[in-house]
């Protein structure tokens, strides 16, 4: 869990916005393809601990994705262990690269994902090679 000006950031997975599609755009922020692993985790206690929530325009490829963006602030040190206790009961996942691969190229055709707004030369290549 790495925090950015004191900041974490979370996506949350609605009806419209799933973990797979949250995946593919964090995905596609990154360098190059690699695989992903991540976890799924309830809100519950956040608050309770002192934990703020703000609502946040996220900043992936994906408009619907950076709707359901989160940051998690006001984090001490103690907070951060409590945050890693909630997280630590949460479903991890892993999505192997060769998967990604598939699932970018996917996000494009159907268009939830805008490759023109990937920042990666490599991932960008890639995803307009067929396009």
């Amino acid at each position: 869990m790495r925090t950015k000006e004191c900041l974490l950031s979370v996506y949350a997975i609605t009806k419209t916005i799933d973990v797979i599609r949250v995946v593919v755009a964090l995905a596609a922020t990154r360098d190059e393809i690699s695989l992903v692993d991540y976890v799924v985790f309830e809100d519950y206690g956040l608050k309770s601990f002192g934990i703020a929530v703000y609502q946040t325009e996220g900043e992936t490829p994906d408009n619907g994705v950076n709707s359901s963006h989160y940051d998690l602030g006001n984090l001490t040190v103690k907070r951060l262990a409590q945050l890693t206790e909630i997280v630590s009961t949460g479903e991890y996942g892993r999505i192997m690269r060769c998967k990604i691969k598939v699932l970018l190229h996917d996000a494009v055709r159907n268009g939830l994902l805008d490759a023109k707004k990937v920042r990666s030369p490599k991932i960008q290549k890639y995803l307009m090679h067929d396009f």
